[in-house]
Order: C-alpha cells, then structure tokens, then sequence
C-alpha cells in the first residue's frame, strides 16, 4: 500500500505544478495590467497638464489684447483731448486778501488757462478781458487763504470760475481752467 501511496502522491505533485503555473501566470497578468494602468493615468495627467497650459495661454493672450485694446482707447481719448480744445492765457492775477489773522492781508499771484470749445469763445473771452478777470476774481475772492491751500478746494475754485464764464459767455464754453501758477504770499 505504500507504494500505491507513493505512486499516487506524485500525481497530486503533478497537479500541484500546473496550479501554481497557473496562478504564476496571472501574477504577470496583473503587472502588465498595472503597467498599462499606470501608462494610461501619466498620459492622461500629461494631457490635462497639456490642456491646461493652453487654457493658461489663452487667458493670458486675452488680457494681453484687452490690455492693448484700453491703451489704445487711452491714448486716442488724450488726442482727441488735445485736439478739441482752445487754449486762452490770461495774464497774472495778483491780488490782496484777507488772511487768517484779523487786519493782516495776503498777497494772492494766479496765473491760469482756460480750454474752450472753439475759436468763438476764445474770441469773446479775449474781447471782454476785464469782465473775465473780474468773475474770476470773484470766485477766488469767495474762499478764505486758508481754503485756498487745499487742493481739493482748488478743484472746486477751477470748477466755480468754469461755472461762472459759462454763464456770461455768449457763444461757445469753458471746458476746463488749469492754474499754471498758484502761489499764496506772506
């Protein structure tokens, strides 16, 4: 009996051999599989990547465009700005006014430009000089000295003597007053 045992165990050997064959096999199966999975999920991140970057691009032309697009319409508006507008000089206004402290006055010096729309206003205006000069002195005669060293409060004269002259103007408008000098003395 023992030697039919011995004949029937190399059999079970036998059969053994071809299931861990079989089961080798597979074990190669999986790593080619993980090998292509993990072809396939770099090729894919390389594609996203790829896309992305594109998109970036894209965006970053766009901005490039619009940006171009504003400073052109900047620049075309400052032409057109240059281009509308009449320039009137006026001569130096100097002028006393009362200062901060009672009784003590102080010397006022402006020298300013008026933009207007067009030759007619720049006519007028250059006609009635002393009525101009006198509006103009005026409005700055309004504010106190120490208003006056405000910029904002400047703004606000600029936009008070633009006021003024358009009222008295017959034909044509002041578009903008620009100080070319402003001093405030002792």
């Amino acid at each position: 009996m023992a030697e039919e045992e011995a004949k029937e165990a190399p059999p079970k050997a036998k059969e053994a051999a071809p299931a861990e064959s079989a089961s080798g096999g597979g074990t190669g199966l999986i790593t080619i599989l993980g090998v292509l999975n993990t072809v396939a999920t770099f090729g894919l991140i390389g594609a996203l990547a790829y896309l992305h970057m594109q998109e970036l691009a894209s965006a970053k032309k766009e901005r490039e465009e619009i940006l171009s697009k504003q400073k052109e319409q900047e620049e075309l508006r400052k032409k057109e700005r240059q281009i509308e507008g009449v320039f009137v000089q006026l001569e130096k206004f100097k002028f006393n006014m009362l200062g901060e402290d009672p009784g003590r006055s102080r010397m006022i010096t402006v020298k300013l430009s008026l933009e207007v729309n067009d030759s007619s206003a720049e006519s007028e205006i250059n006609k009635k000089i002393p009525v101009v000069r006198n509006l103009i002195i005026d409005v700055l005669s309004s504010v106190s000295v120490g208003e006056l060293a405000y910029v904002r409060r400047r703004e606000a004269l600029k936009d008070s003597i633009r006021k003024s002259l358009n009222g008295f103007l017959a034909s044509g408008e002041v578009k903008q007053v620009y100080f070319s000098n402003f001093s405030i003395g002792k």
